[in-house]
């Protein structure tokens, strides 16, 4: 993501509808209608980019919040648990557009009460309606854990299985590859189902340093 730009292959044509909670969902609303050709425009709320940071407690997804707004918006510090209690939303801009970025809990924990979990989900649901442009999945460098996979599975269970074709993954602690690029470290994750993920989102992702500043927070 250098240059401040999302990829360019965040635009999607069409809407697509998939269950969630027992009504529907709308993910894929155009990310960019002024690249889009077939777009004939828009209302206020179609302009705004919306984004939602997914992952399991202590992946980094409220300071990757940050990094992405490039503003203190969200509760950020080591902790034993998870920092974010409930969904929280901030807005910015990136680029140009109007963004805004919807942290949430550890939702898709597997520890994780049930009853808890379809509080948030709900709340998720209502905060990112008429629903995400990008699900950001936020892991860190170095960490591909059992819980994580359950993790997607969850994130799957709730918008369906389509909603990969809006993962972007984003790598925190980008300082720990050091002379490393991202590329070469993505070679070194020997996880087939990893290896699966990232071919079902077509390879988008990135890795940022969350304790760097400007433009080298990202990579």
């Amino acid at each position: 993501m250098a240059g401040n730009k999302f990829p360019s292959n965040m635009t999607w044509k069409t809407a697509m509808e998939i269950p969630a909670l027992g009504r529907p969902f709308h993910l894929g609303t155009p990310y960019d209608r002024l690249s889009d050709p077939d777009s004939s425009g828009g209302d206020s709320k179609e302009s705004e980019v919306r984004i939602v940071l997914v992952g399991i407690t202590g992946s980094g997804k409220s300071a990757t919040g940050n990094t992405i707004l490039d503003n203190e918006e969200f509760e950020s510090k080591y902790s034993g648990g998870s920092v974010t209690k409930v969904c929280r939303k901030a807005r910015g801009t990136w680029n140009g557009r109007d963004i805004s970025v919807l942290d949430t809990p550890g939702i898709f924990d597997t520890n994780t009460p049930e009853k808890e979990n379809l509080k948030e989900i709900a709340h998720f649901m209502t905060l990112s309606s008429p629903g995400p442009h990008a699900l950001l999945l936020v892991l860190q460098v170095g960490r591909f854990t059992k819980e994580e996979k359950a993790a997607i599975e969850g994130l799957y269970k709730i918008l369906g299985a389509k909603a990969v074709n809006f993962l972007i993954i984003v790598f925190t602690r980008k300082e720990d590859l050091r002379e490393q690029s991202l590329g070469e470290y993505l070679t070194t994750i020997d996880d087939s189902y990893f290896k699966e993920l990232l071919e079902k989102c077509k390879n988008r992702c990135c890795a940022f340093d969350n304790n760097a500043s400007g433009g080298q927070r990202r990579a």
